[in-house]
Formats: C-alpha cells, sequence, structure tokens
C-alpha cells in the first residue's frame, strides 16, 4: 500500500510522537514499576525500548526514500 504525501507526513508525525513521547513514557513506567513488580516493569521498559526503536528505523527510511 502506498501512501500519499498527506498520509506518509500524518504517519510521521505519529512516529515521531511515539520516539518522543510515548516510549520514554513507557520506558519511565516500567522503570517505576520494577521494585513493586519486577516482571511487567522489564516488559513495558523493553515494550518502550521496542517501540523507540522500532518507530525511528521506520521514520528514517520513509525519510530517506522520499521523494
Amino acid at each position: 500500500m502506498k501512501l500519499g504525501p498527506n498520509e506518509t507526513a500524518k504517519a510521521q508525525s505519529v512516529r515521531i510522537a511515539d520516539v518522543v513521547l510515548i516510549g520514554p513514557l513507557m520506558i519511565w513506567g516500567g522503570a517505576r514499576a520494577i521494585p513493586q513488580r519486577p516482571l511487567p516493569g522489564i516488559a513495558l521498559t523493553l515494550m518502550g525500548l521496542g517501540t523507540i526503536a522500532f518507530n525511528w528505523v521506520n521514520y528514517n527510511r520513509i525519510r530517506r526514500h522520499r521523494p
């Protein structure tokens, strides 16, 4: 599925929000939860790291291939 310029811009802004806001918030929440609930805290931290990595890679891939 190929996105038009407007849809690509929207998707890119969501990716930036994931990298700058959502991922760090997940890491912070996971780090805070580790002392009380280690397994969920570690899982949330890893999901935050994965969110940042996944969205950063896709953001750069689309940015490089944009005409």
